[in-house]
């Protein structure tokens, strides 16, 4: 019996696939701030977004041997609803392949298809300091479906990578003018650029890597017909794959149904009642 298993041992080990190297390239979005300017949202809002990064996107530390290529062009769109200084959210983002850039020289072609695709769920609350003044916090969660070439294959696949984001958002109003300033903390997504695997069901491969800090900028002018725009600068610092460059970040949005801040004031008392006799 002992020669036996031993003769199964080794037939086993014989058919095991011997691991190979392959390369990859993918394209992934630039980390960005979040769609937030600090102010409560009591109603219904569609959203509409785009981001351009401005200048060059690099390797950072960890970078060198990855196979990205970071989107410089992002569309989104968004439904939210809140109450009393809370609102939740779907956001759908879309992180085009054309125009996107390498942090590295060398890199392959990039992977064929539109875009990585990503998705969302956001939460919000506005604490109100004073009047003007308020400080908004926000958290997003979700993930993005990667394009990735493997090797020399001429059709792209695809691969999931998980995705949140942390920010806090002081923002000061006056009128239908509204000013902010973020700090966010949120996750990278890297396509190693080489991938040892025992067999093609192991590639391609996208994950989440190391968080990066976004600091941002800027101003949304509201209107009484429940229009909003909103206008930021962004800048990702500390990343560990990938210097994401200068963002500017423009977003559009109508509000349906009341856009206050508070619940709705109670009724009035009604007035005492005169005593006996008085006229």
């Amino acid at each position: 019996m002992r020669v036996v298993g031993l003769v199964v041992v080794l037939g086993a080990a014989g058919c095991s696939p011997t691991p190979y190297t392959v390369t990859q390239v993918g394209v992934v979005p630039a980390v960005r701030p979040m769609a937030y300017d600090g102010q409560p949202l009591d109603g219904t809002r569609i959203e509409g977004r785009s981001t351009t990064v401005l200048t060059d996107v690099d390797a950072e530390d960890e970078g060198g041997n990855s196979g990205l290529y970071v989107a410089r062009h992002h569309s989104s769109v968004a439904i939210r609803g809140g109450r009393y200084n809370t609102d939740v959210g779907l956001e759908l983002d879309a992180a085009w392949v054309k125009g996107s850039q390498p942090i590295s020289p060398g890199l392959g072609p990039r992977p064929g298809g539109d875009a990585a695709i990503g998705i969302q769920f956001a939460a919000r609350h506005s604490f109100p300091i004073d009047e003007q003044f308020r400080v908004g916090a926000g958290m997003t969660v979700g993930w993005v479906n990667v394009p990735i070439r493997v090797g020399n294959n001429a059709n792209s696949e695809r691969d999931e990578a998980a995705q949140w984001a942390l920010a806090v958002v002081p923002s000061w109003r006056t009128g239908n003018l509204t000013l902010f300033a973020g700090a966010a903390l949120a996750l990278e997504v890297d396509v190693p650029g080489a991938l040892v695997v025992d067999d093609s069901f192991d590639a391609p491969e996208a994950h989440s890597a190391g968080g990066v800090f976004v600091l941002s900028a800027g101003g949304t002018m509201s209107f009484d017909s429940g229009l909003r725009l909103t206008g930021q600068l962004a800048r990702p610092v500390g990343g560990q794959i990938a210097d994401y460059g200068a963002q500017l970040d423009l977003m559009i949005g109508f509000d349906f149904g009341a856009r206050g801040s508070a619940p709705p004031p109670a009724p009035p008392a009604p007035p005492p009642a005169s005593p006996p006799g008085a006229y």
